[in-house]
């Protein structure tokens, strides 16, 4: 299965970047759902990864999980909200693909779900952390930032 990433946020920041992983991989839904969003939700969501990348607080906008929660299995994952009560949902995870640069953290975002309910299903982080995990996504990751200094 071949990956790419994409940039959405934050090229050139020395801090923090949010990108999209894009693939056939049909688990890999972020990228097309975002591609679909009205005018309104695309604004909303795009400030909010500014404010992530800005290292601004947003916990209802978005937000990671802890070690307490799910037995600390999904540190790594993060999801940002949007559209009418935060029903729509990207999901990804972090990383800090610069071997020079350790301090720099990407959000890959994978997976987009519409909730109907607040809690996130831990299968739903499953899918995420499945995918963060793969040999494959990595390799695309650390190759994408491979010449980047």
């Amino acid at each position: 299965m071949d990956y790419q990433i994409e940039i959405i946020t934050g090229d050139g920041d020395p801090r923090r970047s949010v990108a999209f992983l894009i693939s056939e991989n049909k688990r890999v839904t972020a990228k097309n759902a975002f591609n679909g969003l009205d005018k309104t939700a695309e604004r909303t969501l795009r400030h909010r990864f500014d404010m992530w990348v800005s290292n601004q607080p947003g916990r209802h906008r978005y937000h990671g999980w802890n070690s307490s929660q799910f037995s600390g299995r999904y540190v790594n994952c993060f999801v940002f909200k949007c559209g009418k009560n935060n029903q729509e949902r990207f999901y990804g995870f972090l990383c800090k693909p610069k071997e020079k640069n350790q301090l720099y953290e990407i959000c890959v975002l994978v997976v987009h779900i519409r909730k109907k309910k607040d809690e996130t299903k831990e299968s739903d982080l499953k899918d995420v952390k499945a995918l963060s995990d793969n040999l494959a996504v990595r390799a695309t990751i650390k190759n994408f930032f491979k010449e980047k200094p």
